[in-house]
């Protein structure tokens, strides 16, 4: 279900705009494209600029308009010009998706620490960051940007077999 002309005159960043290979489409792109659909401008950020441009592709094709981003969410450079773009190019940062995590193949007992750190920096810093950096009106923040954190990738995935 979309919602045509909902959003127009918006702004949205979506992290992870771009689809893991394989089967399927991810969240990321999902929101994109509905957000785009409802009529927002939308800032397709990805660690992957190619995953994006087909994030982009489909959203030209139904006539929506958006643009790619590259950049890694956890560097604050990366993430301060992800803000930089949007407004530059649309005008205002209305809508702010971080849908950025990395999912650990195996159990709590076979994670390594390095892995548990390189989970909570991707997931927590990116939020921490996105709030405190746009979401706050500080430091150059924007006031009255609704924000939406994705919150469903600290998760167990089973390991493959072998």
């Amino acid at each position: 279900m979309t919602f045509p002309g909902r959003l127009d005159g918006k702004a949205a960043i979506v992290t992870g705009a771009g689809s893991t290979p394989g089967p399927g489409v991810g969240t990321g792109k999902a929101t994109a494209i509905v957000l785009a659909q409802a009529g927002a401008s939308v800032l397709l950020v990805d660690i992957h600029p190619e995953r994006a441009a087909e994030t982009l592709e489909v959203i030209e094709k139904d006539g929506g308009t958006a643009a790619v981003f590259a950049g890694d969410m956890t560097s604050s450079t990366d993430a301060e010009g992800a803000v930089r773009a949007a407004a530059d190019r649309f005008g205002s940062v209305d809508i702010l998706v971080n849908n950025i995590g990395v999912a650990i193949a195996g159990t709590v007992a076979d994670t390594s620490e390095a892995d548990w750190d390189r989970s909570l920096a991707l997931s927590l810093r990116t939020a921490f960051r996105w709030i405190t950096g746009v979401v706050l009106p500080v430091d150059g923040g924007v006031p009255g940007v609704t924000p939406l954190i994705m919150a469903d990738r600290l998760r167990a995935v089973p390991a493959p077999s072998a």
